[in-house]
């Protein structure tokens, strides 16, 4: 970590790390994604299949993986299930920190309907299921001077703390044109929520016997080493989006299947506050408002699948537009 200079400098890239996302996490090399592209619930059976569910879905998981398979429903069907995730960070950084993340949540909560006299099979569905948590948690400290009698040392904490999720209120039907082909659609409503809380701080540690207090010293001590920097973001998401979907059945019994998901856009909102203080003063910026835009781009989706006897072959080829 580089030593603070000009404070309005480090208070707006404080800000900043907020906007554009945790650097801690990037410290910890994780992964550059966006939670939001993550597909979650709807289907043991898909889950157990590494989510190859194009071709051949024929339930109410229809409704996140190919509306055409909506068609396939012949009587009312209800799901709803829970999830819970455990995530645990541990960094080596003078020392070794640990962070977990543990939440429980609703994982989805839906219902499929069979329309009759409309067309040879037909259903619509309505549900609600989560896109993706949003926890995180990336914590490291140790000292970067060690203390000894009569000469402070410097210890340095950084602490990134976020949690929420993002979910989707979707609507779809699903339509058996001939014996052997299926077409579908969704719409989907996109929200959410997260709150983000990063610290970043040099304290000057000193040793009195065997404790070891920390501090931010005194105007006296003019140590341009010792601050601590703290800013809190509340933020919430709208979006649209959707996807078509077609299912068809080849005479040799093989599945074929074809999904378009839509761009999705998701727009934050929302304030935030940031406080700077060192041995000489506090500086604040308090319910600064942000707006941050996400687009993803549209996504290909195509799939085959085998089943007899109990046994079912599947695999799926995505592709995304950059």
């Amino acid at each position: 970590m580089q030593y603070p200079t000009p404070r309005s400098f480090h208070l707006a890239l404080l800000i900043l790390c907020l906007g554009v996302g945790p650097a801690l996490a990037q410290e910890l090399d994780t992964p550059v994604e966006l939670e939001e592209t993550h597909r979650l619930g709807l289907g043991a059976r898909i889950a157990g299949l590494g989510g190859t569910a194009v071709a051949f879905t024929d339930d109410l998981s229809s409704l996140l993986w190919n509306p055409a398979g909506l068609a396939s429903i012949r009587r009312g069907e209800f799901s709803a299930g829970l999830q819970f995730n455990r995530d645990s960070r541990e960094l080596s950084h003078f020392g070794t920190s640990t962070a977990v993340t543990s939440p429980t949540r609703l994982e989805h909560l839906a219902g499929a309907w069979p329309v009759t006299g409309v067309a040879r099979s037909m259903a619509i569905s309505a549900g609600i299921h989560t896109l993706a948590g949003l926890e995180q948690s990336a914590f490291k400290e140790g000292f970067l001077v060690e203390p000894v009698q009569g000469t402070p040392g410097l210890y340095e904490v950084d602490a990134y703390d976020r949690s929420g999720s993002i979910h989707a209120l979707s609507t779809g039907v699903g339509v058996q044109l001939t014996r052997n082909l299926s077409v579908g659609a969704t719409v989907s409503l996109l929200f959410g929520e997260t709150r983000e809380r990063v610290t970043v701080a040099n304290y000057r540690a000193t040793l009195n016997g065997n404790e070891i207090t920390f501090d931010l010293g005194t105007p006296a001590d003019a140590d341009e080493r010792l601050f601590k920097q703290e800013a809190d973001r509340d933020s919430d998401a709208t979006g649209l989006s959707g996807a078509l979907g077609f299912q068809a059945r080849t005479d040799a019994g093989v599945l074929l299947g074809g999904v378009i998901d839509l761009p999705r856009r998701v727009v934050w909102t929302g304030v935030g506050d940031a406080v700077l203080e060192d041995t000489e003063k506090v500086d604040s910026f308090s319910g600064f408002g942000f707006r941050d835009e996400i687009t993803l781009p549209l996504s290909l989706a195509g799939g085959v699948a085998w089943q007899r006897d109990g046994v079912t072959l599947a695999a799926d080829l995505r592709w995304t537009d950059n």
